[in-house]
C-alpha cells in the first residue's frame, strides 16, 4: 500500500492536478499489462532452462537497473536547490 500512495502523492507534486488522471490512467494500464504478464513469467521459470534463458537475463538486467530511476530523481532534486 505504501507504494501506491508513494505514486499518488508524485503525480501531482511533480505534474500538477491538471494531468494527473492521465498519468495515473496510463500508469494503472501499464501496472495491468505487467500483472497480465505474470502468468507466462511464472511458466517461463517454472519450465525454464534456468539461468541461461533470455529471459532470465532480461529480467535480473531490470533488477539491477531499476534504482537508478529514484537515484537519479534525488540527484535531479538536489541539483535543483
Amino acid at each position: 500500500m505504501q507504494l501506491f500512495s508513494f505514486h499518488y502523492a508524485y503525480l501531482p507534486d511533480r505534474f500538477g492536478f491538471a494531468h494527473f488522471g492521465t498519468i495515473n490512467g496510463v500508469t494503472a494500464v501499464i501496472a495491468a499489462f505487467v500483472g497480465l504478464a505474470s502468468y507466462p513469467l511464472t511458466l517461463a521459470a517454472v519450465y525454464g532452462d534456468g539461468w541461461g534463458t533470455p529471459l532470465t537475463v532480461m529480467l535480473v538486467a531490470a533488477m539491477i537497473v531499476s534504482p537508478l530511476g529514484p537515484i537519479l530523481l534525488v540527484k535531479e532534486k538536489r541539483a535543483a536547490k
